[in-house]
């Protein structure tokens, strides 16, 4: 009985267990002179192989078939999108039903891995899925990469900026709001680029800055700060009445 052989063995190793299982029953019994071997690709892939004895043959009679076990490529699998702050076992159980749909039985640390998953998937981050060598279930080396969407800062509540005020103020609430997007909550001031001043009608935007910005968030926020008030520039008049010309 030929042993347990997938795809990717390679022709030559595969004769040799096909070999090994003759000459247990014919011990001098050799390849082309005695049997011959149908359905074996130069590049093995899955599929049905069929020994034959040659009608020749002093040693060998009738023919037995075995099938090669075709592994999957995890590149093949259609895993949904990963969103940005989903919990840990949600993304686990996502990955598990699409290999399962690739191929049945598939098995985290058994036919494959997962690295660089954190307790919530984080914005702008990286999930590696990896077949393990040995895996009777997928090819190696055969990997997959997961990509986080990043966090769209343009969607916060903006604050209202007068003309006059404190920026640094405002920064400190801008930071805040963006901080509850999900998975910002390590957002610092140093990862987004604050341009503009609090001047009458003119505008003050927010992006992402540094490589730890840039690789978490997206967007811009913009936000036009309020005109000047006029009538708070007006000074202040008192109307008297002239005491001149009246008589007691």
């Amino acid at each position: 009985m030929i042993p347990t052989t997938y795809d990717g063995e390679g022709q030559a190793g595969i004769r040799a267990k096909i070999q090994a299982e003759i000459i247990k029953v014919a011990p001098t019994a050799t390849f082309n002179n005695d049997y011959v071997i149908a359905g074996l690709l130069s590049t093995v892939v899955g599929g049905k192989v069929t020994v034959t004895a040659k009608v020749e043959s002093g040693k060998l009679k009738d023919s037995f078939t075995f099938e090669i076990i075709e592994r999957k490529l995890l590149t093949d699998a259609a895993i949904p999108t990963i969103e940005i702050a989903e919990p840990k076992a949600s993304v686990e159980t996502k990955i598990q039903q699409a290999l399962e749909k690739l191929i049945a039985g598939a098995q985290k640390g058994v036919d494959y891995t997962i690295s660089r998953l954190n307790e919530i998937a984080m914005p702008g981050s990286t999930i590696t899925i990896s077949a393990i060598v040995g895996s009777t279930k997928l090819k190696t080396p055969s990997a997959i990469t997961l990509e986080v969407g990043k966090a769209n800062i343009s969607i916060i509540k903006k604050p209202t900026i007068a003309a006059g005020s404190d920026l640094d103020a405002h920064k400190e609430t801008i930071l805040t709001e963006i901080q509850k997007l999900p998975g910002c909550s390590e957002i610092v001031k140093n990862d987004l680029t604050f341009a503009g001043a609090t001047h009458a009608g003119s505008r003050i935007t927010v992006t992402p800055s540094t490589a730890s910005g840039v690789a978490k968030l997206t967007g811009t926020i913009s936000i036009v700060v309020e005109k000047a008030d006029i009538t708070k520039s007006l000074p202040s008049y008192t109307q008297g009445v002239s005491m001149q010309g009246i008589k007691d």
